[in-house]
């Protein structure tokens, strides 16, 4: 299972992997012991009510399962959520070294994990701005062909 844990000296915050019975304690990389910090857990999926499969999704209404979902999805013009190609590698490596590693006696691995993370939130924030950059540039011509057609001028 995964735990979040924050840093109550530099404000550091990351998730941790541990075994149900495992000792949950996690040393930030400055090195002072980080804090459990408790959230409430997202719904996703196919998630059932007491007694049927069924569950309420805030945008699409009643969820008779996946099939029902994805349906109800593509007739709002929504898709499935996937991570972005842009940070599926930064995403493996931190889930490699969970793996193999504690980061809470690992110093060095715990750096490596966070350097990790940073960079996949700079490689989504670049991805974003370029994605913003292609629509605003649509818009942008869009209304200048607008006003073109709305003034009669020749352009040509």
């Amino acid at each position: 299972m995964f735990y979040s844990f924050e840093c109550d000296e530099c404000g550091h915050a990351d998730d941790y992997s541990f075994g149900m019975n495992d000792d949950k304690k996690v040393d930030c990389v400055c090195g002072v012991a980080m804090r459990r910090v408790f959230s409430i857990p997202g719904l996703t999926g196919d998630l059932p009510t007491i007694g049927s499969w069924n569950y309420l999704d805030p945008s699409l209404g009643e969820i008779n399962g996946k099939a029902d979902r994805t349906e109800k999805m593509k007739r709002a013009g929504l898709k499935e959520w996937h991570e972005p190609e842009c940070t599926v590698k930064y995403t493996k490596e931190r889930k490699k070294i969970r793996e193999t590693t504690d980061l809470s006696r690992d110093k060095g691995a715990a750096h490596e994990h966070n350097a990790l993370g940073r960079e996949k939130s700079e490689a989504r924030t670049r991805e974003v701005a370029k994605s913003n950059k292609k629509e605003i540039s649509k818009h942008v011509e869009g209304a200048i062909r607008k006003a073109v057609q709305q003034t009669g001028m020749d352009v040509s």
